[in-house]
């Protein structure tokens, strides 16, 4: 399926009272985040929301394309989400949470519903395969990482080259190893390309270039063994004392030894030749991994773009990873996050599996929640999502009643109680009209209706809050003060005036059931 709702629930955001809901919606929360002094962080607490919504719907689209990139978003849109909400202190951490979650919600129900079976075994997919993937590459990863932290390969790479140039026996020997190590390296270059059935240089109907490839069988016992006795003789002191006496009574062959062995250039050219036929080797093999893991699907390009998330997690991870091994970057600057003693190396990898733990219990309560609604039997047609993203809307305007002014928690009441009645005027007509789309001139003005109706609630609201039942409760109680109680006193009206509007609708047998 396309990124639309299935055949009973088509997508809402062409209805004017849809649109209308979410840009409320945003705007409220925008002006709740500057209230709580994080206008810029709670833009992307909402945005985050928003496309994790979007890709929650991507991941059951027809086009590979689409499903990489919504798998790709759903992996990073949370973080966004949890970075900007460690970035605040207190209660403003829990209102771009709650902006963040509402905006999921009606994003959600406006585009797909919660019922899809598409997408929640999609979504179950996504975590499959993106988790695949993030455990083994990201495990390949943090243990180069953690090696190259400690200079292992640089330490091996001095020692080798150090103990190669030592002595002359101990100088040939080595460049004997290299050479045979680099024929051996080619010979399982061939035999990768021919497992991914690529032509390869290296084939047996080219001659000059299979005289460079060494087959592991094909070794003599006799030149293996030769191979240890030279070891063991450039091991020896008095041996090399000999050769050394050798080639002094022959200056021009000893200069030609020296130049060419004990300086150590033969070693380093057969030695980046070496490195660079392990680099091609583990590319090779990786794509081998990439090509059998996706070849065991129908569908090999699906397979990839569900995992591309785990990509995405162990490209950041990777690149942190490096950052932090070199010094350019400390967890400490981290928002929210604070180093506890250690090497940096310890508190990346803690790092690093608070990530991985935390994205996949977040993906795992995603797709527990995605079934838990499915094996309900709640219908596709209820719109709950308008009235979860109301409630949340709600709680982050409860948050911001005692420090914003006191026109901030009516308003919020107004928009609150606009969402879920837009929302759900929405769903309930596109289930009693089926096919049929109510003209664009009734939507306009039953919407512009609405929005006066709330209007006017909202006047009447803030000035009898705001005025009249604090001075009569100045009167009755002289000790009360009335400009730290107007906002409370304002809220407690509004929410008078959503339970009696829930009252007057579920009262009405024709309204909402």
């Amino acid at each position: 399926m396309g990124l639309v709702s299935p055949e009973w629930r088509r997508p809402l955001d062409a209805v004017v009272a849809v649109r209308t809901l979410l840009v409320a919606a945003v705007a409220f929360g925008l002006v709740l985040g500057y209230v709580v002094d994080a206008f810029a962080l709670a833009a992307l607490a909402i945005g985050g929301g928003a496309a994790f919504a979007w890709a929650t719907a991507a991941v059951a689209a027809d086009s590979p394309r689409r499903v990489a990139v919504g798998t790709t978003v759903l992996t990073t849109a949370p973080v966004v989400v949890l970075a900007a909400v460690a970035a605040t202190d207190g209660r403003a951490g829990w209102v771009l949470g709650c902006l963040a979650l509402a905006t999921a919600l009606v994003v959600l129900e406006t585009f797909l519903g919660f019922t899809d079976p598409d997408v929640s075994d999609a979504l179950f997919e996504a975590l499959f395969e993106s988790g695949t993937v993030a455990l083994g590459l990201g495990t390949v990863v943090v243990v180069a990482l953690s090696v190259a932290s400690f200079g292992v390969l640089v330490g091996a790479v001095r020692a080798t080259l150090e103990a190669s140039t030592a002595t002359t026996v101990g100088a040939f020997v080595s460049l004997q190893v290299g050479l045979l190590g680099c024929g051996l390296l080619l010979g399982g270059i061939r035999r990768l390309l021919g497992r991914l059935n690529v032509p390869s240089a290296f084939a047996d109907d080219s001659p000059f270039a299979s005289r460079f490839v060494v087959d592991p069988g094909g070794v003599p016992l006799w030149y293996v063994l030769a191979l240890a006795v030279q070891a063991v003789l450039a091991a020896y002191p008095p041996v090399d004392a000999l050769v050394g006496a050798v080639l002094s009574s022959q200056p021009v062959v000893g200069r030609v030894v020296r130049v060419a062995l004990l300086s150590g250039a033969l070693q380093g050219a057969v030695g980046a030749l070496l490195c660079l036929l392990v680099l091609v080797a583990l590319t090779l093999a990786a794509v081998l991994v990439v090509v059998s893991w996706a070849g065991s699907s129908d569908t090999p390009g699906r397979t990839v773009a569900l995992g591309a998330g785990g990509f995405t997690v162990v490209g950041v991870v990777g690149a942190v990873g490096l950052l932090v091994v070199r010094g350019v970057v400390s967890l400490s600057s981290l928002p929210g996050w604070t180093t506890r003693g250690g090497s940096p190396l310890s508190n990346y990898l803690t790092l690093v599996l608070v990530a991985f733990a935390g994205l996949l219990a977040l993906w795992l309560l995603l797709v527990t929640f995605w079934k838990t609604v499915e094996a309900s039997g709640t219908a596709g047609t209820d719109g709950w999502g308008y009235t979860g993203g109301s409630v949340l809307l709600f709680g982050a305007t409860v948050l911001t009643a005692g420090t914003a002014p006191p026109a901030v928690p009516v308003v919020g009441v107004a928009v609150v109680l606009g969402v879920w009645h837009l929302g759900r005027y929405a769903v309930e007509t596109q289930r009693d009209l089926a096919d049929e789309v109510p003209p664009l001139r009734l939507q306009v003005v039953q919407t512009t209706g609405l929005a006066l109706v709330l209007a006017v609630g909202v006047a009447v609201t803030l000035a009898v809050g705001y005025y009249v039942v604090p001075a009569g409760y100045v009167v009755v109680v002289p000790s009360l003060s009335v400009a730290d109680n107007r906002g409370t006193i304002a809220l407690a009206l509004g929410c008078l005036s959503v339970l009696s509007f829930l009252s007057v609708i579920v009262g009405d047998r024709s309204g909402y059931s």
